[in-house]
């Protein structure tokens, strides 16, 4: 496996991985790689940012436990793969961002599935409650919170 998909932004995995077709043992090491070059590139203080790598944990990670799920559930309790894969990038980007609007606006724009708004709706505030239960903090930081 060539280091491609780890080094760069990430859209073309991401895009597979809507597009389905990707068994989960490829994607778990894909997604395990990109974390730790992620947690690499941003604790070695490298410029670069979190916002892509928060798409691509997301949609790999929805499209993993999709896939697992369907191991051990009927098909039809789990559902396709690419959906779980949109509302795992929209969960995952509320997390880190602390934005639910941006994040369901923004991956709903991007993946042009308008019809998944209420899925991802539910997923946003899910993730945006379990984070901000457990103290996390937007990873942007929140410029109001800093003056205090």
């Amino acid at each position: 496996m060539r280091c491609r998909p780890v080094w760069r932004n990430g859209y073309s995995v991401v895009s597979s991985v809507l597009q389905g077709g990707h068994l989960w043992q490829w994607i778990v090491v894909v997604m395990l790689t990109k974390i730790v070059a992620t947690a690499l590139s941003s604790g070695s203080g490298a410029i670069g940012g979190v916002f892509t790598p928060s798409l691509f944990v997301g949609a790999t990670a929805g499209s993993v436990l999709a896939q697992l799920a369907a191991l051990a559930l009927p098909a039809a309790w789990v559902g396709d793969p690419r959906a779980l894969a949109l509302i795992g990038m929209a969960a995952v980007l509320t997390a880190v961002t602390h934005a639910p609007l941006m994040a369901i606006v923004m991956v709903l724009e991007m993946t042009n599935q308008f019809q998944m708004t209420v899925p991802v709706m539910l997923a946003c505030v899910v993730a945006y409650a379990v984070s901000t239960q457990f103290g996390g903090r937007p990873l942007y930081g929140n410029p109001i919170e800093e003056q205090r």
